[in-house]
C-alpha cells in the first residue's frame, strides 16, 4: 500500500507560528502549527506527485487519543512563498525542504532495517509504523526507473517477545549479514529504531556478545581491521535512527537537548516541537555521529531478570515478594558472563528500584507516571541501602591555553587561572572520594552518560550530547521530603546538583568520574537490584558493579547537525 494521495492545496504562507494555505478543491482554507510541519519534499524527493509539486508533510499528534494518537496529513502545492525558499539553507529555519534522497535512507546505497518494539510505552509503535512512518518513507523515495534493477525494500522487524530486539542484534555481527536487506555488496546498515531506551540497551549487548564470539572464533586472523581503538570502521557501524515510542526516553531528549533550537510554538500549543516531529526530522535531515558507551561489571553469583512478568524474583523475601509494588515484575534466572553495555545510566538504590518495581504490565499503563507513582511508595518506606561506594574521577581537562609570552605587569595569565582550577576540581575529587568512603548508607546513587532521564528531567546538567563523560550523583537516605525535593530541582534543569542539607549533614554529590564501584551489604534481595538502562540485574550478598568508561564504539547515532558541529 502506498503513501496516503495527498491533497492539493495552494496559497501557501508562512506565519511567526503557523503554516497555511488554501485547499484547491473547495477553497476552504487551513493551517498547521509550525511544531507540526515537519518538512517539505521537493519535486526530486518525493514520488508522491508526478505533476512538479512540492509536498507538505505535517504531523498532528493527540496522546489522550488511543485510537489515534498520531495522524499524517500530506498536502501537495506547486509553489513556495519566498520567506520559506529564502530560509532554506539558514541554520534557524523554521520549515526545512529535503532535495534528495538521504543516504542513509536510500536502500540502493544502505540496507535498512526498521526495528518496532511492541511493547514499548504505551504500546503504540506498530500504529507509529504503519500511518507515519512507512507513508513517509514511501513518499521519499524516488521511483525506480523502468530500465533500473528493482530496489531493495525495507525489511520490518517487528518483536515477539523481550529477546526479539537482542536477536536481531546478535545477527548484525555476522560478515555479510545474512538478514540485510540489501544488495550483499552494501556496507552500510541503517536500524530505523521504534522503541524505547530498552532497544538500545539491547542492541548494544546483543551486538557485542556476538562481536566477542566471532572474535573469539577468529584468533588466528592476526589482520588489523582499521578500527583501532574506535571499535569496527566508521563504514561498518550501524547507524540508529531513534523514534522514541518509549516511556522515559533518556537517550533522545538528551541527544536533543543542545541541538538546533526548537520551533517557536504557538500561543495554542504550550508545548515546543514534540519528541516525535523532531525524531522524524532527524531521521531525515540528521547526521551520524559515534554514540558513546560505558560498561558494567558484575561480581559473580548475579543474575539478569528474565523476560517475564509473572512473578517477582524467587530469591526475594516473602514480604517482598507479597509486595503489591513487587508483585508481577520479572523473576531473576540468568546468570551474568560478562560486563553489560549502557549508554545512559547505571544505577543503585531509589532509581533501580523504581525502574525494577514499576516495570510490570499494571503499572507501564500509566505511562512516564509509573515512575512517579512507584517513587511515592518507595519513599514512604524510606528505606536506607547499605553499601559502598568507590569512585575514580576523572583527571581535569588539559589547559588549551599557549603559554603567554613573559610580562613584567602582574596580571594573571591563562595558564595561572588554568592551574587554579585544575588545583580546584582535584580538591573537590579528593573530597568526593574522603566523603563517599564514609558514607555506608545511601539513597540514590546514579552514574549518567546523558543529561536528561525524560524531557524534562535533567540528571546531569553538565553532560553535552556525545561528550562520552561519566557523571555521579548521589545523596544519602535523606527522607521522603528532601529526595522529593531533589527530584523536583532535576526537574527544574538540574539545580539538584546544588543542593545542601546541613541540618543532617547532607548534599548532593556531584562529579565527572571515570569509573564508580558499588558493593552492597543488603541481606533482602529486593533492595540489591542495579539498573542499567532499564536492564535489572540482583546481585548477591556483598556484591557489586563497577561502571567504566568504554572507548571504542558499536553504532553511530542520527543526530540534528548542529549537535555534531557543537560538539567538534
Amino acid at each position: 500500500m502506498g503513501p496516503p494521495a495527498p491533497s492539493p492545496v495552494d496559497q501557501v504562507q508562512l506565519s511567526p507560528h503557523h503554516l497555511t494555505w488554501t485547499h484547491a478543491r473547495d477553497g476552504t482554507p487551513g493551517r498547521a502549527a509550525l511544531d507540526e510541519v515537519l518538512f517539505i519534499l521537493d519535486p526530486s524527493a518525493s514520488r508522491s506527485t508526478d505533476t512538479g509539486s512540492y509536498l507538505i508533510c505535517c504531523l498532528k499528534e493527540d496522546a489522550d487519543n488511543a485510537a489515534r494518537p498520531f495522524e499524517l496529513r500530506l498536502l501537495a502545492t506547486a509553489a513556495l512563498p519566498a520567506p520559506i525558499l529564502q530560509q532554506e539553507e539558514e541554520d534557524d529555519q523554521r520549515v526545512r525542504i529535503i532535495r534528495r534522497v538521504p543516504s542513509h535512507l536510500d536502500t540502493a546505497h544502505a540496507a535498512v532495517d526498521v526495528v518496532i518494539s511492541t511493547k514499548s510505552g504505551l504500546e503504540r509503535g506498530l500504529y507509529f509504523w504503519e500511518q507515519v512512518l512507512q507513508p513517509l518513507l514511501q513518499a521519499l523515495c524516488p521511483a525506480t526507473p523502468a530500465a533500473a534493477a528493482p530496489r531493495p525494500e525495507y525489511r520490518v522487524v517487528v518483536t515477539q517477545d523481550a529477546n526479539s530486539i537482542t536477536q536481531y542484534a546478535r545477527g548484525l555481527a555476522s560478515a555479510g549479514s545474512s538478514s540485510s536487506s540489501s544488495s550483499s555488496s552494501s556496507s552500510s546498515k541503517t536500524i530505523l529504531l521504534v522503541s524505547g531506551d530498552g532497544g538500545v540497551v539491547d542492541l548494544l549487548n546483543g551486538r557485542a556478545i556476538a562481536s566477542a564470539s566471532a572474535a573469539a572464533g577468529d584468533d588466528d586472523d592476526d589482520d588489523d581491521d582499521g578500527g583501532g581503538g574506535d571499535g569496527p570502521p566508521q563504514h561498518t557501524k550501524p547507524l540508529i535512527a531513534l523514534l522514541p515510542l518509549g516511556t522515559g526516553n533518556a537517550l533522545f531528549h538528551s541527544l536533543h537537548k543542545h541541538g538546533r533550537p526548537p520551533i517557536p510554538a504557538s500561543p495554542q500549543h504550550q508545548e515546543p516541537t514534540s519528541s516525535i516531529a523532531a525524531a522524524v526530522r532527524t531521521l531525515f535531515l540528521g547526521v551520524p555521529a559515534d554514540l558513546p558507551v560505558f560498561q558494567a561489571a558484575f561480581s559473580p553469583g548475579s543474575l539478569l531478570a528474565s523476560p517475564s512478568t509473572s512473578s517477582p524474583s524467587p530469591s526475594s523475601s516473602s514480604a517482598a515478594a507479597s509486595d503489591p509494588v513487587v508483585a508481577g515484575a520479572a523473576p531473576f534466572s540468568t546468570p551474568v558472563t560478562a560486563p553489560l553495555l549502557g549508554a545512559i545510566v547505571a544505577s543503585y538504590a531509589l532509581h533501580a528500584s523504581i525502574v525494577y518495581e514499576s516495570d510490570t504490565p499494571e503499572w507501564r499503563v500509566h505511562g512516564s507516571k509509573r515512575f512517579g507513582l512507584v517513587a511515592q511508595q518507595l519513599l514512604r518506606e524510606a528505606h536506607p541501602y547499605r553499601a559502598t561506594v568507590e569512585v575514580v574521577t576523572a583527571p581535569p581537562p588539559p589547559s588549551t591555553s599557549p603559554t603567554p609570552t613573559p610580562t613584567p605587569t602582574p596580571t594573571p595569565t591563562p595558564t595561572s587561572t588554568s592551574t587554579s582550577a585544575a588545583a580546584a576540581a582535584a580538591a573537590a575529587a579528593a573530597e568526593l572520594v574522603a566523603d563517599l568512603a564514609q558514607q555506608q548508607q545511601h539513597g540514590y546513587v546514579l552514574v549518567a552518560m546523558v543529561s536528561n532521564l525524560e524531557k524534562n528531567f535533567t540528571i546531569s546538567p553538565d553532560t553535552r550530547p556525545l561528550d562520552g563523560t561519566l557523571h555521579l550523583v548521589q545523596f544519602g537516605p535523606v527522607g521522603q521530603q528532601k529526595t522529593m525535593e531533589a527530584m523536583m530541582k532535576a526537574y527544574d534543569g538540574g539545580k539538584h546538583v546544588h543542593l545542601r542539607w546541613d541540618d543532617i549533614g547532607q548534599r548532593v554529590r556531584y562529579q565527572e568520574v571515570r569509573e564508580v564501584k558499588v558493593t552492597t551489604d543488603e541481606d533482602d534481595a529486593r533492595w540489591r537490584k542495579f539498573c542499567v538502562d532499564g536492564t535489572i540485574v540482583e546481585v548477591p550478598k556483598g556484591g557489586s558493579m563497577t561502571v567504566s568508561k568504554v572507548d571504542e564504539t558499536l553504532f553511530r547515532v542520527l543526530v540534528d547537525k548542529s549537535v555534531v558541529s557543537s560538539h567538534g
